[in-house]
């Protein structure tokens, strides 16, 4: 017989809810301002940060699609990826696209194609 009882939140079990948690943190980093009854918005830093983001996941899918991955294989494994290459590898991506990009590859991402890419590290 299933026991029955009160079903548990994160918060239930002494832990503050990853998304207030997340909302905290970007808070205090200035990546995002608040306001009651309207909901978040990027800052100037923010803006940064997504779009540098956005052109890292971009790269990561544009060189999984030249090397034969499926669009929909590419876009799902750059979500993991993207997080753990490094900007070295990262700056190797783009040259090997520079040089390799499929012509039909610009003509699938449309506008993609020109998302800014990520900043060099210093």
């Amino acid at each position: 017989m299933a026991k029955r009882g009160r079903p548990t939140s994160p918060g239930a079990r002494g832990h503050a809810p990853t998304a207030l948690k997340n909302i905290a943190r970007l808070r205090r980093e200035g990546l995002v301002t608040a306001r009651p009854y309207r909901g978040l918005f990027l800052t100037e830093a923010g803006r940064k940060l997504a779009d540098a983001a956005r052109a890292r996941h971009r790269v990561v899918v544009d060189l999984l699609v030249a090397v034969g991955a499926p669009r929909e294989a590419a876009e799902a494994d750059a979500e993991g990826m993207e997080h753990h290459v490094s900007n070295v590898t990262l700056e190797a991506f783009e040259r090997f696209l520079a040089e390799h990009r499929p012509a039909d590859l610009d003509v699938a991402l449309g506008d993609s194609a020109e998302a800014p890419r990520p900043a060099a590290e210093t």
